[in-house]
Parts: C-alpha cells; structure tokens; sequence
C-alpha cells in the first residue's frame, strides 16, 4: 500500500489539464471524457456517484473500485465493517471497471440500478459472486438483490450515454490521481493505493477529521 497527498492550491489547473488530455481518449463503451461535460468542482466528488454509509457523514472516502478485481473483494468486507461502527462516513464509490468487458457491465448494471435505490443492494451481490461473473450471473444477481429487471432495461437503454459518462469521468478521475488500478482510496487530502487494512481505513479515518 502506498499513499500520496494532494496539493489542494494545485488541484484546479492540474485538473484543467488532464482533462484535456484526457478527452480525447474514448471510453470503451463509446463516450468520450469531454472537458466541456466534466465540472472541475464536482469532479472528485461527482453528484451522480453512488454513496454508501451517510449521505451527510463529516468524512468522505473515495473508492474506485471493479466488481472483478480480487483486492476490491477483500475491502468490501472491510468497508461494511468500517460503516457499521462508524456512523459519521460518506462512502463515495466510483465505478472504474478495468478488469475487462464483463467488469464494464457489471459496473453499468449496478449504475442504472441506482435509479431504483437498489445501488447498494447490487453493489453487495455483484461482489458475492465468482470473479468469472457473465451478463447472465450480473443480471441474476441483480434481480435476487431486488431489482426490478425489465425496468433495468429500460433504464441501461434510454440512460446509456449518461452511465457511460459517469464511468469516463471515473476514468479521468482516476488518471488524474496517478492510479495504476483498483482499489483506490481518496480520504481526506490523501491518496491511497491498494488494500487497506480495517485499522489503516479507522486511522486515516480519524486523520481526516
């Protein structure tokens, strides 16, 4: 694991910069990373993220995260033990599917998901299953999780460019801190790579505030 801090005075003009890099590199599923979609200020803490825990706690984690990726498997029960006896974190998760296509679905999957306050619910049981998941296990596992399916394919169809969006300024987020894959932690003014242990995740915690 290691960690970096973030220049806050630099933050904006580095910011401008990689995003304009960043726009013309297309997401896989077709949307593009344009700096004229992309709000400086909402771009680590993006409004259209899923948040977990309290939606009002005095400290904020970042996660970007892939249902596909083993080390994010291990966080996850390290983060819903975090969230049980801390009552006072806003779990922000950002979707960054690199291991692949069937990563990129699941991620998508459990976005649309979000706009029948399922997001958590399917969160849970995409990382309950094997890492091998296809489209049929994602699609199970979101209807066991409560997920009214043939709304979720009215959602993934008429809602697709905007889930690509969210999921190209994940991509851009995450370049911009330098991450070189999944799990990333943004807590506080500080970056932090890889697996945290629960009492790393309560002290950086405790830094935080």
């Amino acid at each position: 694991m290691a960690s970096r801090r973030v220049p806050p005075p630099l933050l904006a003009a580095f910011l401008f910069l990689v995003i304009g890099l960043l726009s013309l590199a297309p997401w896989p599923g077709g949307a593009r990373a344009a700096s004229a979609d992309i709000d400086v200020n909402d771009i680590i803490t993006d409004p259209s993220s899923p948040v977990l825990g309290n939606p009002k706690g005095k400290v904020t984690i970042i996660e970007f995260t892939d249902y596909r990726c083993p080390y994010c498997r291990v966080m996850q029960s390290r983060l819903d033990a975090l969230l049980r006896e801390n009552k006072d974190i806003r779990l922000v998760i950002k979707e960054w599917p690199i291991f692949g296509e069937a990563s990129v679905h699941a991620a998508r999957v459990a976005l649309a998901a979000n706009w029948q306050g399922k997001y958590g619910a399917v969160h849970a049981a995409l990382f309950a299953l094997p890492r091998t998941m296809d489209k049929d296990a994602v699609r199970e596992a979101a209807g066991k999780a409560g997920v009214d399916l043939v709304r979720l394919d009215k959602e993934l169809a008429a809602r697709g460019p905007q889930i690509d969006a969210m999921l190209a300024r994940n991509d851009v987020a995450a370049r911009l801190f330098q991450l070189q894959g999944t799990p990333g932690f943004v807590i506080g003014h500080d970056v932090y790579f890889g697996a945290l242990s629960l009492e790393q995740l309560r002290r950086y915690v405790k830094a935080a505030k």
